[in-house]
């Protein structure tokens, strides 16, 4: 589950959320404020991206199984977009399902669903986005292994309620 739980005004363009792979980008999703997304993949790695046009594009890995459930945040940066933030279960990040705001980011949150009109701000957009999405991945690519193990999403970090 995607949740982008933040206030009207720095939400106020809608972030899409994509699986990449390879060459080709593929649109699950539409965020804005106070919303959240259902999304399923099948078990494995995937990678997934968010961007705002323009904004940032920004990365994250997911490493899933079957029939668990995953919380990711989507935090704001001013001046940088919206990162992808794995929730984790153990409670040893900042970003966790045992976060003091975890249960507002859920009940004050509606679910949204994938529109045309979504579709259509990204398609209009497509040679920003493209352009977006290639520098994003290089500032990926640049990443430490550090810094992209915690911006992946494994396993250990599935949520059961």
């Amino acid at each position: 589950m995607f949740l982008e739980p933040i206030n009207p005004v720095q939400g106020v363009h809608p972030v899409g959320l994509f699986e990449v792979n390879g060459d080709t980008r593929t649109h699950l999703a539409t965020t804005g404020s106070h919303t959240k997304a259902a999304l399923n993949f099948t078990p494995g790695r995937h990678l997934l991206m968010a961007l705002q046009v323009g904004g940032r594009a920004h990365f994250l890995e997911v490493n899933v199984e079957a029939g668990k459930r995953y919380y990711v945040l989507e935090r704001f940066v001013h001046g940088d977009g919206f990162q992808l933030l794995p929730l984790r279960t153990d409670g040893l990040s900042d970003y966790s399902t045992m976060h003091r705001d975890f249960p507002a980011w859920i009940s004050e949150s509606r679910f949204v669903n994938m529109t045309s009109e979504s579709v259509e701000i990204f398609e209009r957009n497509k040679d920003s986005v493209n352009k977006l999405q290639a520098e994003g991945w290089k500032t990926w690519n640049e990443k430490t292994p550090q810094q992209r193990a915690d911006l992946t999403l494994n396993p250990a970090d599935a949520f059961f309620d």
